[in-house]
């Protein structure tokens, strides 16, 4: 676990993202470049110097010829070994990292063969110069004077987050849930949660809930909403958080004649994307869903 306090604008949009798997040819390099795209121009109402980003893990594949996920054929000349792979991200990041608020560790650069090799992503986040959040960390949001505007839970995760019923719309709605019971008891003062891990690109939002309350010896009724719950607060009712899987650029299919373990183990294909938590007067307001993809108009899609 790691700790964070950052002084931000009264007004920014944080992109939340990961496992976009640099060294594998799975890795959706385009996508890669919309999002970076978005971060570094006017995008979501709000100019560039306003958007900011935090990575949910697994930034590179490190997937070798010990792994049983190894395909020769799914690592790019360019990452085949892990000091190639941390070459290239470095190289990838280098023009965004002052936009990086904290990396995350990932499975897939933790697990136990790379131990030989140090701690990778701690080695990344020192040769980028950012944060380096461990596999969970918890961020404060604060305006310029100091006020807390919100907290942030994030981990990687071990999360797998499927559902097989029908209909989709049914089948969707139980990935939200199980994302939301995944984080709900993590972090209970945590306005926005979110993981990385699954690959999904998935929000459980606030529950726009009923209720009734008494002033001036009569009932009133309103609805809750994410506004009620901002500032120094120690408990915020888990109906009323946000919870995010902050979902991949890994592909299901790669170029002709490769293979991914994603194929091998038969799953369904997902958007490829990023979160962006929208802060509007010191107050997050939502959390869009961006699908990236060169085949539609400005190469991204907000979906519900």
């Amino acid at each position: 676990m790691q700790y964070f306090d950052f002084k931000m604008p009264n007004d920014f949009n944080l992109f939340c993202m990961g496992d976009d798997h640099c060294g594998s040819r799975m890795r959706y390099a385009d996508g890669f470049k919309i999002f970076k795209d978005l971060l570094t121009s006017e995008s979501f109402d709000l100019p560039a110097k306003k958007n900011f980003f935090m990575h949910s893990g697994d930034i590179a594949e490190m997937v070798f010829f010990d792994d049983k996920r190894y395909f020769p054929s799914s690592i790019p000349d360019t990452g085949q070994n892990v000091l190639d792979q941390i070459e290239f991200v470095v190289s990838e990041y280098s023009d965004i990292k002052e936009k990086m608020l904290f990396l995350l560790d990932g499975n897939h650069t933790y697990r136990e063969g790379f131990r030989s090799f140090g701690a990778i992503t701690t080695e990344i986040a020192r040769r980028l110069g950012v944060n380096y959040g461990t596999w969970s960390s918890r961020s404060t949001y604060r305006d310029k004077k100091g006020g807390v505007m919100f907290r942030q839970f994030a981990t990687h995760s071990r999360a797998n987050i499927r559902s097989r019923v029908r209909p989709w719309r049914r089948a969707k709605t139980n990935k939200e849930i199980a994302v939301k019971q995944y984080l709900e008891y993590k972090s209970a003062d945590c306005l926005l949660n979110t993981l990385g891990h699954c690959h999904q690109l998935l929000c459980y939002r606030p529950e726009n809930r009923l209720y009734l309350h008494g002033e001036d010896h009569r009932v009133q009724s309103r609805h809750a909403t994410p506004a009620d719950w901002h500032g120094d607060l120690r408990f915020i009712p888990e109906g009323f958080r946000y919870y995010v899987s902050t979902g991949s650029f890994y592909k299901l299919y790669g170029p002709q004649g490769t293979v991914s373990y994603a194929e091998i183990a038969g799953f369904d294909p997902i958007e490829l994307g990023f979160a962006v938590a929208k802060v509007r007067d010191q107050k997050l307001v939502g959390v869009d869903l961006i699908a990236v993809d060169n085949d539609v108009k400005h190469g991204y899609e907000i979906i519900e």
